[in-house]
Formats: C-alpha cells, sequence, structure tokens
C-alpha cells in the first residue's frame, strides 16, 4: 500500500487523515494569505490539532502507544512536504518522496509497517505544522472565488467524474467554517472515494483544486 498525504489543510488533521480515509487527501485556500502576524501564540491551536490527529491515529491503532512529539517551528506551506519527507526519513522511511502537488508520497508499505508508518507521521507532521496563518479567512474575495469556482464548476466535474459530495453550504456558511475542522470538504469526500492514487491524480487533473487564476 502507498499513502499520500497533505499539508495544505487543516493542519495535522488533514494530513492524519490519510491514515483513516487509507487513500490521498488534500485541501486548502485558495492563496496563500500573508505571514506577517507572529503564530507564536498559536501554541494551543498546535496542541489541540494534534490531539485530534491522534484521535485518528488511535481509531484505526487502538493499542498503539502515543510518542511525544516536539514541535520544531510553524513551517510555510511550500517546504512542509520537503521537511515531512526528511523527518520520516530520520526515522527510517527512506522511500518517502515530496509529490509535485505538494502531498507526501510514503512509498510501497508492507501491512506490517502500517502502524509505524502512522506513528512516524504522526510525529512529523506534528514536529513541521503549517503555520496556522495560512488557514485564516481574512482574504474575503480569495475565498468567495473559491466558493464559485467550487459550486460552479468543481461539483459538476466531479459528478462527470463519477463522484457525489455533499450539498453546497451557504455562501455565509462557507465564509464561516473555511479553513476550520467544520469546512466544505469536497475533495476530502473525493478522497474516501478513490480506489488508487492513480485515480486521485486523474481526479485532481482534470478538476484542479483552485481555480486556473490562483
Amino acid at each position: 500500500m502507498s499513502i499520500r498525504t497533505s499539508g495544505v489543510g487543516n493542519l495535522l488533521v488533514t494530513a492524519l487523515a490519510t491514515l483513516v480515509l487509507a487513500g490521498c487527501v488534500t485541501a486548502g485556500p485558495i492563496a496563500e494569505l500573508s505571514a506577517s502576524s507572529s503564530s507564536a501564540a498559536g501554541g494551543h491551536v498546535w496542541q489541540e490539532q494534534l490531539d485530534d490527529a491522534w484521535v485518528l491515529v488511535e481509531s484505526r491503532f487502538p493499542d498503539a502507544a502515543r510518542p511525544p512529539v516536539q514541535m520544531d517551528r510553524y513551517v510555510h506551506p511550500s517546504e512542509w512536504a520537503s521537511l515531512v519527507v526528511n523527518c520520516l526519513h530520520e526515522l527510517g522511511y527512506t522511500a518517502a518522496r515530496a509529490s509535485p502537488d505538494g502531498g507526501v508520497q510514503s512509498g510501497s508499505l508492507e501491512p506490517s509497517q502500517a502502524e509505524p508508518h502512522a506513528l512516524a507521521l504522526y510525529q512529523c507532521t506534528g514536529r513541521y505544522p503549517i503555520d496556522p496563518v495560512y488557514f485564516e479567512s481574512t482574504d474575503a474575495q480569495s475565498v468567495n472565488a473559491l466558493y464559485d469556482y467550487f459550486t460552479d464548476v468543481v461539483v459538476d466535474c466531479l459528478a462527470a467524474q463519477g463522484f457525489t459530495v455533499s450539498p453546497a453550504p451557504s455562501r455565509e456558511r462557507f465564509l464561516e467554517t473555511f479553513g476550520t475542522n467544520e469546512q466544505w470538504d469536497l475533495y476530502g469526500e473525493v478522497a474516501a472515494q478513490v480506489g488508487s492514487q492513480e485515480r486521485w491524480y486523474e481526479v485532481n487533473e482534470q478538476c484542479p483544486q483552485r481555480p486556473p487564476s490562483s
């Protein structure tokens, strides 16, 4: 089995969700937002996301012992994959690679490696969480544009590819929950339906997650 994760989304939870879905997960904002404000006070956010991520690991491996995780620093989305890959290499998963779309490709894993790999991924994504500033819904124009793109283009495109997703929320609800665990996550729903990584890449090529202009 080969696992791919993405750092763009709800921080650690989006990355670790692939352990439950056993597939491909990616989600995120239409555009990077300014990181001018300090996120040093966001340590509690990191801990909450770390706790949620562990719930996902534990749901698949109930007897797993939770390893300690020390955050190195918040990172920019563009460097997340390479840092997580380097961390996985340090822990012995040398087949891990950064994929072209900014995710992490685990390489081939034997069934016996599933739990150790899940723990390693938990540690590495916790060590290098994406700065929460990149998920703040402060750019209303960009988020509105993403809503239009999802409702006008992506839903029909995904339907043509054979996927069913939940109905679109109101624009107000989309804006309110964007960047949170409650956001409308079309591609997370698709990730639960795809049968292979190849199919995931095909869907992303046919139905890009961002508008062409982004």
